[in-house]
């Protein structure tokens, strides 16, 4: 035998052993776990939010992706289509959240599995978030634009609200921080061509200020932030 055929062996033997004689698949990540197969899907939809019609289309739009232990990943893309991170979250039959599970960042997951324990490496790379929905922006936005109507873009705290208030308001573009601490000067940058209006729940739902009237708030001190874009 010759030495060039025991090389030859070797290395096909060590990219069998890593997986790399198999063909990768170069969709985004979003793309791959996409999915509505997760108990806030099926919740939203039992305890009459959505219809499935409802659910199934919003879904489509946020790019609801599963994660393998069955959670569901809200993906921050932005505008450019490049991906933030994704949350994981974990929700129960009622379709509030699993308080039992704490939510993990799809990075955070990534770290730990590549880098296994090297604690100061994984706490020295940086993450970096997104609003969610942010990807709305680049088709629907333009696209609202080309029919002559003015952008109006709402954000809010939490990724559920978002889901379910853009099907009962499409003319809303809803966006959410993920967090009452998550709603930073920086995420909002992206937002720098709209003009944005700050009002609580409670004066878009009774009208105030010339604001059409949303929804009925759970707590007065809620507030979203309403931006439309610069004449």
């Amino acid at each position: 035998m010759k030495i060039e055929d025991v090389f030859t062996r070797s290395f096909k033997r060590l990219r069998h052993e890593l997986g790399q004689d198999r063909p990768r698949d170069t969709r985004p990540m979003w793309l791959i776990r996409l999915s509505t197969d997760t108990a806030f899907c099926k919740a939203v939809v039992a305890n009459g939010y959505l219809t499935e019609a409802q659910m199934q289309h919003a879904a489509s739009r946020y790019r609801l992706g599963r994660s393998r232990d069955g959670g569901v990943i809200f993906w921050q893309i932005d505008h450019l289509e490049q991906i933030y991170d994704g949350k994981i979250m974990f929700y129960r039959e009622d379709c509030h959240r699993d308080h039992h599970r704490n939510p993990q960042w799809v990075s955070n997951r990534m770290k730990r599995y590549y880098l296994k324990d090297d604690k100061e490496l994984i706490a020295s790379i940086p993450s970096y978030h997104c609003l969610f929905g942010t990807h709305l922006l680049k088709d629907e936005g333009r696209g609202k634009k080309e029919e002559g109507r003015t952008p109006t873009i709402a954000v809010v705290e939490a990724e559920k609200t978002a889901f379910i208030m853009s099907e009962h308001y499409p003319d809303y573009l809803w966006l959410a921080a993920g967090g009452l601490f998550e709603l930073t000067a920086k995420k909002l940058r992206t937002l720098s061509r709209y003009r944005p209006r700050l009002q609580s729940l409670h004066a878009l739902v009774s009208g105030g200020s010339g604001s059409p009237p949303l929804v009925r708030p759970r707590h007065h001190g809620q507030c979203t932030a309403r931006a439309e874009s610069h004449p």
